[in-house]
């Protein structure tokens, strides 16, 4: 039997680099590339504050649902 998964998109989020590579050993057996430091994720803004704390919007939609 064969099995097939497809994720497009996918965020690991930690709170070092050591850890996000820790869990990053799904590279072994899966293609996966590193898109960097996220600013933006399926419509969602993603905005770091000096804390390492983060904020998620949607301004898009707002502006949709605002019209």
């Amino acid at each position: 039997m064969v099995i097939a998964i497809y994720i497009d998109d996918y965020l690991i989020i930690a709170p070092s680099n050591v850890e996000v590579m820790g869990v990053y050993y799904i590279k072994t057996k899966f293609e996966v590339t590193n898109e960097g430091p996220i600013n933006e994720y399926l419509g969602v803004k993603v905005e770091r504050s000096a804390d390492h704390s983060m904020k998620l919007s949607q301004p898009l939609l707002t502006q949709q649902i605002s019209r």
